[in-house]
C-alpha cells in the first residue's frame, strides 16, 4: 500500500491583491505572482512553491526560512509548534491569538488501480507564542459520531475564542446551516481567507 499526500485547495479567487508576497524570517521580501495556481503548499516537505512574476518556473522556500506568504485574500505562515515546524493559513488575528487551518488530503492506492481519499482538517487557536489553546483534527466528510461531533464542535470554538471579532463569526455563520452531517462549515475552511480583527 503507498500513501500519496497533497494539500487540498478548494479557493475562489474573486480578485488579486497586486501585492502578492513572501516574507522571509531573515527580513527578505520576495514579490510573487498574483495567480492562485502559481501557489502550492507541499506539506509533505514542509515548504510552498512559487513563481515570481514575468516568470514560468517554480521556486521552492521551506517552513524554516518562511515567515508567512500573503496572496489574494490569504495568509499562509509558517509556526514553530511543541519544537515542529509546521506551516497553517491564517483564517483570524486577533490583539492575543489567532486562528489557523490546514486542510489536507490523503490519497491511499490500494491494488493496481483502486484510490482511495480522506481529506484531514487541522484547526488550531494559537496564542503569539504559538502555543496551541485549543485544536480540533476531524475527517472532512466522514459520517461517523465522532467526526460529525467534531464538525459541531467548530463554530463553539470560534465563537469563544473571537468573540471580539464580528467579521471572523459572521463568516463562520455563512457556513453553519446545521445540515444534518455539519459538512456545510467545511467551506469556512476550504477557502481560508484571511481576516483581521482590529
Amino acid at each position: 500500500m503507498k500513501n500519496l499526500f497533497f494539500l487540498v485547495f478548494f479557493f475562489s479567487l474573486n480578485s488579486y491583491s497586486q501585492n502578492s508576497f513572501i516574507l522571509k524570517k531573515d527580513g527578505t521580501k520576495i514579490e510573487i505572482s498574483d495567480k492562485f495556481t502559481d501557489f502550492q503548499v507541499i506539506n509533505i516537505d514542509k515548504r510552498i512553491s512559487y513563481v515570481v512574476p514575468g516568470k514560468t518556473w517554480e521556486k521552492y522556500i521551506t517552513y524554516k526560512d518562511l515567515d508567512y506568504a500573503s496572496f489574494g485574500q490569504y495568509v499562509f505562515k509558517s509556526f514553530k509548534i511543541k519544537k515542529k515546524q509546521k506551516g497553517y493559513f491564517v483564517l483570524a488575528d486577533d490583539v492575543d491569538k489567532r486562528l489557523v487551518c490546514l486542510v489536507t488530503a490523503v490519497t491511499t492506492k490500494q491494488g493496481k488501480s483502486l484510490y482511495s481519499t480522506i481529506t484531514y482538517y487541522d484547526v488550531l487557536v494559537l496564542d503569539l507564542g504559538d502555543n496551541i489553546i485549543e485544536t480540533l483534527y476531524f475527517k472532512g466528510t466522514s459520517k461517523s459520531a465522532d467526526n460529525v461531533g467534531l464538525r459541531k464542535k467548530v463554530p463553539e470554538l470560534i465563537k469563544r475564542n473571537f468573540q471580539n471579532c464580528p467579521k471572523v463569526i459572521e463568516r463562520m455563520e455563512s457556513f453553519n446551516t446545521n445540515d444534518e452531517y455539519f459538512m456545510d462549515i467545511l467551506g469556512f475552511f476550504d477557502s481560508p481567507v484571511y481576516l483581521k480583527c482590529n
